[in-house]
């Protein structure tokens, strides 16, 4: 069958009848643009590929979850139907991400003269009076790895906001390929970077 003939709303329901993996493929193609557009528009132009990427895939998540049934329900005759239903989609998507991150700004700057260090016990516990920056400019030593934004991030939820190895867990920010990481992932990910921190004469303790 020629997809490219087919109008949008006839593609997905030739997909929803049939499930037929290349049609399926044809619709993804033509709606990924508006669901990456629409996430890069809500991280305001600041998110890398790669974030974007992912956020793409928990959007069609979003919309294949219980057998397609979001995908079902769309109402309207109108094209224009299907692609607002995955703009909106993928905008709830980036909103949940913000918010997972907007406990702490991770794009704040370390030398802001207004930032102040985290009271935590976490941080506290395992790094006494170590200045931050110091602990910054070693952890981005392994920037070069695919994964570092993610631990990053991990990092930091944990010692300045005082998130538990399981509260990151939640977190649907936080995934590993294309499954969310689980609890034992992230005290991995925490154990790893202190041990980073150690080899940097950072005083680290043993636990997580």
């Amino acid at each position: 069958m020629d997809f490219g003939s087919l109008t949008i709303r006839e593609l997905l329901k030739y997909c929803l009848d049939t499930e037929d993996e290349s049609a399926w493929n044809e619709f993804l193609r033509k709606v990924q643009p508006t669901a990456a557009t629409t996430i890069i528009r809500a991280l305001d132009f600041k998110a890398e590929p790669s974030m974007v990427d992912d956020l793409v895939q928990n959007t069609w998540l979003k919309l294949f979850a219980n057998h397609r049934e979001p995908l079902r329900r769309i109402r309207g005759d109108h094209d224009n139907s299907i692609f607002a239903y995955v703009k909106r989609t993928a905008f709830n998507v980036a909103q949940d991400y913000i918010r997972s991150l907007r406990p702490i700004d991770l794009a704040e700057s370390i030398d802001d003269p207004d930032f102040v260090e985290p009271p935590n016990d976490h941080y506290k516990t395992d790094f006494g009076d170590a200045r931050i920056e110091d602990i910054e400019r070693c952890l981005k030593e392994l920037s070069h790895e695919p994964n570092f934004q993610r631990d990053y991030n991990i990092f930091w939820l944990h010692y300045r906001q005082g998130y538990t190895a399981k509260e990151i867990a939640q977190l649907p920010s936080i995934t590993e390929g294309k499954k969310r990481l689980e609890e034992k992932g992230v005290e991995g990910v925490l154990y790893r970077l202190k041990m980073k921190l150690k080899e940097c004469g950072k005083p680290t303790s043993t636990g997580v």
